[in-house]
């Protein structure tokens, strides 16, 4: 005969998960349709969320948002490190130049960046925001550079911008649900 305790078992996991509301339930597919939907290039953000090491995976979007933070930190350090190559090798005046704003400016968005992820831990998800934005403006101000000067860009890295400037969209759009906003 069986326990009266263990046939009550399944059902109580079944009464937690609703109590705890449909929240609970929701899916890491969920998650990431719930950030990129609305946007004006899903399909990108979508590319680059699967790009995210876990990403794909993340179990909640908090849990999104600092994988999102950590990874954009740690690519924001490598493509300022090969920004900073490029500032030292370049021959044209205008391209030294270009260069050098964009080094400042990926400087900036590594520091806002650190500054997001203290402020994720912390749950101020206005500040992450704020950070978030900033970064984008950080990347937005590199690619204007090349055409304030009016120099063509070799190195693509214009192109490579949109992605950074798309991590941070993600991060921004997660930090904003977190914190209550649309």
């Amino acid at each position: 005969m069986a326990s009266p305790t263990k046939s009550y078992i399944p059902y109580s996991f079944f009464l937690i998960a609703l109590l705890l509301g449909p929240s609970s339930l929701a899916t890491a597919a969920d998650f990431s349709s719930s950030v990129c939907t609305g946007m004006l290039d899903p399909s990108r953000c979508f590319q680059v969320i699967k790009t995210i090491p876990g990403g794909g995976q993340a179990p909640s979007l908090e849990l999104l948002c600092g994988t999102a933070i950590s990874f954009s930190l740690s690519k924001g350090n490598q493509i300022h490190k090969y920004v900073q190559s490029l500032a030292a090798s370049a021959n044209n005046p205008k391209l030294k130049q270009v260069y050098s704003t964009c080094v400042q400016n990926y400087e900036d968005f590594i520091g806002n960046l650190q500054s997001a992820q203290g402020m994720l831990k912390s749950k101020d998800y206005n500040g992450v925001s704020t950070m978030a934005s900033s970064s984008m403006s950080d990347v937005d101000t590199c690619s204007d550079s090349f055409k304030e000067v009016s120099v063509a860009d070799p190195s693509r890295l214009i192109d490579t911008n949109k992605y950074y400037y798309t991590l941070s969209l993600i991060i921004l759009r997660i930090s904003n649900k977190l914190g209550g906003a649309a």
